[in-house]
């Protein structure tokens, strides 16, 4: 799974200029950075906030350099990836280089009580990301409930070691992927595995499985 970088775009300008950032920003149809995120779009007066998360690293700076150009508009990008322990920020001005940083996060002393330290710096990152990036994993208390997925899909393991039928395509699944809690799935750890399906799955460039509508999801059990 790859870290993520979180995002944070500043728009400033006029009602049809933010409009038009807008648009392109939720546009699927647009070849863009925005293509692969989950944009939150948040407008203010005479502002819009652009929220997303990208693979690894921010966008390049020549492609904020091009929003802002395009639509004529004031464009501040603040960005943190807290796998690598990176940040930074862009600032142009239709399309002409105003100010920039690139830095080594900043971290508390203390750590909480999961033994994880605090973003504590640079200053200009603190509440102006969405989030600081990095891998995604589960909250603490959802713990448990993966513990018992686990449990519910390891009890199919031993029933389903040996020869696969030969009418269904194997393939490797990871841990983290939507496949591996599904009970269509014929799991071989370590081995190729088979959707009784035969994968109606779609896939990311990666090859992750990313939404399907023939899942289904192993019950929780306590």
């Amino acid at each position: 799974m790859p870290n993520w970088c979180a995002n944070r775009i500043i728009v400033t300008g006029n009602p049809d200029q933010l409009t038009a950032v807008t648009d392109f920003a939720r546009d699927e149809g647009e070849v863009s950075f925005f293509n692969e995120a989950d944009v939150d779009v948040t407008a203010f007066e005479g502002t819009v906030q652009i929220d997303f998360d990208t693979r690894w690293a921010p966008p390049e700076c020549a492609d904020i350099r091009v929003l802002s150009k395009r639509f004529s508009c004031h464009v501040i990008h603040t960005f943190s990836e807290a796998g690598e322990g990176f940040c930074g920020y862009h600032v142009y001005a239709c399309g002409e280089y105003i100010d920039s940083a690139s830095d080594d996060l900043e971290w508390s002393e203390e750590r909480d009580e999961y033994g994880y330290a605090r973003v504590v710096g640079p200053e200009y990152v603190l509440g102006n990301v969405p989030n600081y990036g990095g891998a995604r994993v589960a909250p603490y208390h959802d713990v448990w409930r993966i513990m018992m997925m686990l449990s519910n899909r390891y009890r199919r393991v031993a029933f389903y070691f040996g020869d696969q039928p030969a009418q269904f395509d194997g393939r490797a699944i990871s841990d983290d992927d939507l496949c591996a809690w599904c009970a269509h799935l014929r799991y071989c750890p370590g081995d190729t595995s088979v959707c009784e399906q035969g994968w109606p799955c779609e896939r990311d460039e990666d090859g992750y499985s990313q939404q399907c509508e023939q899942v289904a999801l192993i019950p929780l059990t306590v």
